[in-house]
């Protein structure tokens, strides 16, 4: 990555694109990934910074499996003194928005364990997939990538659970979060 100012005093990255994109990659490097995506979100969090855009294509990772995040174009500050740049009203924050960012976070997990866009799951088959796991009439096995081979922690898809429940409150924090992942493989 390089940086370099526009004749408008605008600052901008410039990337160089990866050779291959759609490189399946073995359990211990998606981990990696999740767990660099964590400690984004609570990086963000800790500065009151909102991502509001964290989604698979938002998630740049370098050749040592390093998480970046991407996307900030809409992230906002919470606490917006002296500069109105990138920087949302509070009269019209979401109060939701943390909890929003670990439902994120959770859709997130939930992709790199199934191998599939986040955008193939819709709220309500979310909620249909949770309950049938809970249910036990389907098992994280039946969902599972098969690239994977077996080679996963089944505690990534609980988390993914937690992090997804239909009640926000019931979601975990970004900080309860990143100390137990860890010491799962």
């Amino acid at each position: 990555m390089s940086s370099s100012a526009a004749d408008a005093g605008e600052e901008l990255l410039l990337f160089q694109a990866a050779a291959d994109t759609d490189i399946p990659l073995e359990w211990g490097k998606r981990t990696e990934i999740m767990i660099g995506v964590a400690r984004g979100l609570q990086y963000l969090h800790s500065e009151d910074i909102i991502h509001y855009n964290l989604r698979s294509r938002n998630v740049l990772v370098t050749e040592y499996y390093n998480a970046k995040l991407g996307g900030l174009s809409l992230a906002a500050k919470l606490c917006c003194e002296g500069t109105t740049r990138h920087c949302q009203p509070m009269a019209y924050e979401d109060p939701e928005y943390k909890r929003t960012g670990k439902y994120c976070y959770g859709l997130q997990v939930l992709e790199c364990l199934t191998g599939r866009h986040s955008f193939s799951f819709s709220d309500d088959k979310i909620q249909i997939l949770v309950g049938q796991v809970e249910a036990g009439t389907i098992t994280v096995k039946d969902i599972m990538d098969p690239r994977l081979e077996a080679r996963y922690a089944s505690e990534w898809f609980a988390l993914a659970l937690r992090c997804l429940a239909d009640n926000p409150d019931d979601r975990p924090s970004i900080g309860d979060i990143l100390p137990n992942l860890k010491g799962i493989t």
